[in-house]
Protein backbone atom coordinates (compact mmCIF):
# COMPACT_ATOMS: atom_id res chain seq x y z
CA UNK A 1 0.00 0.00 0.00
CA UNK A 2 1.42 3.41 -0.97
CA UNK A 3 0.87 6.85 0.56
CA UNK A 4 -1.95 7.67 -1.84
CA UNK A 5 -3.79 4.47 -0.91
CA UNK A 6 -3.43 5.28 2.81
CA UNK A 7 -4.73 8.83 2.30
CA UNK A 8 -7.75 7.57 0.35
CA UNK A 9 -8.45 4.73 2.80
CA UNK A 10 -8.29 7.02 5.82
CA UNK A 11 -10.46 9.66 4.10
CA UNK A 12 -13.14 7.03 3.39
CA UNK A 13 -12.92 5.65 6.96
CA UNK A 14 -13.71 9.15 8.23
CA UNK A 15 -16.46 9.58 5.62
CA UNK A 16 -14.80 12.69 4.21
CA UNK A 17 -15.12 13.78 0.60
CA UNK A 18 -12.25 14.93 -1.56
CA UNK A 19 -13.81 18.39 -1.40
CA UNK A 20 -13.76 18.26 2.42
CA UNK A 21 -10.03 17.51 2.41
CA UNK A 22 -9.33 20.11 -0.28
CA UNK A 23 -11.20 22.81 1.63
CA UNK A 24 -9.46 22.05 4.91
CA UNK A 25 -6.03 21.96 3.24
CA UNK A 26 -6.64 25.06 1.15
CA UNK A 27 -6.01 23.08 -2.05
CA UNK A 28 -8.22 22.22 -5.01
CA UNK A 29 -9.85 18.83 -5.43
CA UNK A 30 -7.61 17.90 -8.37
CA UNK A 31 -4.57 18.17 -6.10
CA UNK A 32 -6.14 15.82 -3.56
CA UNK A 33 -6.94 13.34 -6.33
CA UNK A 34 -3.29 13.58 -7.41
CA UNK A 35 -2.18 12.78 -3.85
CA UNK A 36 -4.51 9.77 -3.71
CA UNK A 37 -3.49 8.46 -7.14
CA UNK A 38 0.18 8.85 -6.20
CA UNK A 39 0.83 11.35 -8.99
CA UNK A 40 2.50 13.42 -6.27
CA UNK A 41 4.62 10.92 -4.34
CA UNK A 42 6.78 13.24 -2.26
CA UNK A 43 4.39 15.32 -0.22
CA UNK A 44 6.02 18.37 1.35
CA UNK A 45 6.00 18.36 5.16
CA UNK A 46 3.90 21.54 4.99
CA UNK A 47 1.15 19.39 3.45
CA UNK A 48 1.85 16.06 5.17
CA UNK A 49 1.39 17.30 8.74
CA UNK A 50 -1.90 19.20 8.19
CA UNK A 51 -3.19 16.30 6.08
CA UNK A 52 -2.43 13.85 8.90
CA UNK A 53 -4.31 16.07 11.36
CA UNK A 54 -7.32 16.29 9.04
CA UNK A 55 -7.24 12.50 8.60
CA UNK A 56 -6.84 12.04 12.38
CA UNK A 57 -3.65 10.05 12.00
CA UNK A 58 0.08 10.63 11.98
CA UNK A 59 2.52 11.51 9.20
CA UNK A 60 4.35 8.25 10.01
CA UNK A 61 1.21 6.23 9.26
CA UNK A 62 0.60 8.04 5.97
CA UNK A 63 4.21 7.41 4.97
CA UNK A 64 3.87 3.73 5.82
CA UNK A 65 6.41 3.90 8.64
CA UNK A 66 3.85 2.88 11.26
CA UNK A 67 1.99 -0.14 9.90
CA UNK A 68 0.80 -1.60 13.19
CA UNK A 69 -2.09 0.74 13.85
CA UNK A 70 -3.42 4.20 13.15
CA UNK A 71 -2.48 6.57 15.96
CA UNK A 72 -5.35 8.97 15.87
CA UNK A 73 -4.91 12.52 16.98
CA UNK A 74 -8.08 13.76 18.63
CA UNK A 75 -7.86 17.43 17.79
CA UNK A 76 -11.39 18.63 17.27
CA UNK A 77 -12.01 22.10 15.99
CA UNK A 78 -15.32 23.92 15.85
CA UNK A 79 -16.70 24.69 12.38
CA UNK A 80 -15.68 28.32 12.92
CA UNK A 81 -12.10 27.30 13.78
CA UNK A 82 -11.93 25.07 10.68
CA UNK A 83 -13.10 27.99 8.53
CA UNK A 84 -10.48 30.28 10.05
CA UNK A 85 -7.72 27.72 9.49
CA UNK A 86 -8.80 27.17 5.88
CA UNK A 87 -8.80 30.92 5.21
CA UNK A 88 -5.42 31.34 6.91
CA UNK A 89 -3.84 28.63 4.74
CA UNK A 90 -4.87 30.46 1.57
CA UNK A 91 -3.21 33.74 2.62
CA UNK A 92 0.14 34.78 1.22
CA UNK A 93 3.11 35.57 3.50
CA UNK A 94 2.06 39.19 4.00
CA UNK A 95 -1.51 38.20 4.88
CA UNK A 96 -0.31 35.57 7.38
CA UNK A 97 2.02 38.13 8.95
CA UNK A 98 -0.89 40.57 9.35
CA UNK A 99 -3.11 37.92 10.94
CA UNK A 100 -0.31 36.80 13.28
CA UNK A 101 0.37 40.39 14.35
CA UNK A 102 -3.29 41.05 15.14
CA UNK A 103 -3.63 37.70 16.89
CA UNK A 104 -0.58 38.43 19.06
CA UNK A 105 -1.96 41.87 19.96
CA UNK A 106 -5.36 40.43 20.92
CA UNK A 107 -3.78 37.57 22.86
CA UNK A 108 -1.61 39.98 24.86
CA UNK A 109 -4.58 42.29 25.49
CA UNK A 110 -6.68 39.41 26.83
CA UNK A 111 -3.79 38.17 28.94
CA UNK A 112 -3.37 41.63 30.47
CA UNK A 113 -7.13 41.91 31.11
CA UNK A 114 -7.09 38.61 32.98
CA UNK A 115 -4.14 39.61 35.14
CA UNK A 116 -5.66 42.98 36.14
CA UNK A 117 -7.43 42.69 39.49
CA UNK A 118 -11.13 43.51 39.25
CA UNK A 119 -11.27 44.72 42.83
CA UNK A 120 -9.20 45.11 45.98
CA UNK A 121 -10.25 41.63 47.15
CA UNK A 122 -8.09 40.13 44.40
CA UNK A 123 -5.09 41.16 46.46
CA UNK A 124 -3.73 38.21 48.37
CA UNK A 125 -3.24 40.17 51.60
CA UNK A 126 -6.99 40.84 51.99
CA UNK A 127 -9.32 37.96 52.87
CA UNK A 128 -12.83 38.08 51.36
CA UNK A 129 -15.38 35.28 51.09
CA UNK A 130 -15.93 33.60 47.71
CA UNK A 131 -19.55 34.77 47.77
CA UNK A 132 -18.46 38.42 48.15
CA UNK A 133 -15.86 37.99 45.39
CA UNK A 134 -18.45 36.60 42.99
CA UNK A 135 -20.89 39.39 43.87
CA UNK A 136 -18.24 42.03 43.13
CA UNK A 137 -17.27 40.35 39.86
CA UNK A 138 -20.93 40.24 38.78
CA UNK A 139 -21.30 43.95 39.51
CA UNK A 140 -18.06 44.83 37.68
CA UNK A 141 -19.21 42.96 34.58
CA UNK A 142 -22.73 44.44 34.57
CA UNK A 143 -22.73 47.78 32.69
CA UNK A 144 -26.22 48.55 34.00
CA UNK A 145 -24.72 49.03 37.46
CA UNK A 146 -22.61 51.93 36.18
Amino acid sequence: MNIGDRIKQRRKELDLSVDDIASKLGKNRATIYRYESNDIENLPITILEPLAIILETTPAHLLGLDNNKINTIKTKFSPEENTIISKYRILDTKGKHTVNTILDMEYNRCKEDQSTPLAAHDREDIKVSEQDKQHDIDIMKNDNEW
